[in-house]
This record gives structure tokens, C-alpha cells and sequence, in this order.
């Protein structure tokens, strides 16, 4: 971001900050711990009807503790800021990462609640997990 002005344009009031801290799951290698190292704004072009529209967005680089490295939107940082919990390590079993009664917040609005993790049989590392069934809106969903 060169400056305030960037954050405003871009719709964005209070962009992540630098060092902000956040948790993802990658499949067969568990979750995996990493901060925002850089912010840059790019352009986006969207179908809007039948024309296109470049649109700019912040985008966050973010690098994890096995050196990985991914650019990310907001929406996603928001989700990964979720599962962050600096008190959990980040190789304790998804049971432990994501417990039974957590509710995350969507864009919309709308919320999510982690009601059951179950780990099917084949899965060889049961670390790994398997299926989280949640309730969106009060209503089961897998």
C-alpha cells in the first residue's frame, strides 16, 4: 500500500497489517502456521454483464512456517485469521485446531458452527482429519 488513500479507493477501511498471524490446513501435510510479509494492490477483472471491469484489491503475501509462500484477498485472510489460535500448536490434530461449538463468521453474515469432526477409516494419518459437519443458519450440512 503507498499510502491511506490506497486502502480507501480499494474499500478497504482497515487493511491486515503487516506480521498478522494466521492458520491453514493443507491437505496431507495438517495445518500450518503464517503472517502477512507484504501488501500490494493489483487489478482484478471482473465479468460484470457483458462487460469487464478492472477492479483493484489488496492483495496479502503471506509466508508459512515451512517456507511456503501464497498471495491472498481479504476474504481469505479473514478465514485463515479465524482458525489462528497462538495457544493450539499448529500440529495438534484438527479436533484440537477447530473444536466442537466454534463458530466462524461469514461475508454474508451469516455464521458457521462446527458441531461433529469424523475421520473415515482409510484416512492413514487420523491427524489429518476427515469430514467437519456444521450448521449453517441452524440447519446440518456436511
Amino acid at each position: 500500500i503507498d499510502c491511506i488513500e490506497d486502502s480507501v479507493l480499494l474499500d478497504e477501511s482497515k487493511p491486515f497489517p503487516l506480521g498478522l498471524k494466521v492458520r491453514k490446513f493443507f491437505t496431507g501435510y495438517g495445518f500450518h502456521d503464517g503472517q502477512i510479509v507484504k501488501v500490494c494492490r493489483k487489478f482484478v477483472v471482473l465479468n460484470e454483464g457483458s462487460a469487464e471491469v478492472k477492479r483493484p484489491v489488496l492483495v496479502y503475501r503471506v509466508v508459512y512456517n515451512d517456507g511456503d509462500r501464497e498471495d491472498l484477498i481479504r476474504n481469505e485472510i479473514t478465514s485463515l485469521c479465524q482458525v489462528y489460535n497462538r495457544n493450539v500448536p499448529a500440529e495438534s490434530p484438527p479436533h484440537e485446531q477447530i473444536p466442537l461449538g466454534t463458530i466462524f463468521e461469514m461475508i454474508s453474515g451469516c455464521t458457521i458452527k462446527v458441531l461433529e469432526h469424523t475421520t473415515p477409516p482409510e484416512i492413514a494419518n487420523r491427524n489429518e482429519g476427515g469430514t467437519v459437519i456444521v450448521s449453517f443458519d441452524d440447519s446440518p450440512h456436511r
